[in-house]
């Protein structure tokens, strides 16, 4: 196995994307949240700021600012808010039933 080289990190490029179908509109294409922006859902004390800031991180096309997520909260139905809020999370692993890798604890490489 090739050994990950530093500037490969930090280059980013690998959140997992999906596209959300939104019934009556077309669809649209979402990534999973980074570890920064993850925690900084937590800064978020009011569930509303939190759902802006996840659609407004996770949206890739369109692309919509926090004020952006607001007004399209305020004129869609819940059930497509959620769909969309609720991809982002699946693909960053925040929901209790997202799929993880699983690793080995103690450092040890799988199959060696």
């Amino acid at each position: 196995m090739t050994k990950a080289e530093k500037a490969q990190l930090l280059a980013g490029g690998r959140l997992k994307m999906a596209d959300v179908v939104i019934e009556g509109l077309g669809t649209v294409t979402v990534r999973g949240l980074t570890r920064l922006e993850a925690s900084q859902v937590r800064d978020r004390a009011e569930t509303d700021a939190r759902e802006r800031f996840i659609l407004a991180a996770g949206m890739v096309s369109p692309e919509l600012t926090e004020a952006e997520a607001g007004e399209w909260m305020k004129v869609a139905d819940a059930d497509e808010i959620a769909k969309v809020s609720m991809k982002i999370g699946a693909l960053s692993g925040l929901l209790e039933d997202s799929p993880r890798e699983t690793f080995p604890s103690d450092g040890e490489q799988p199959g060696a």
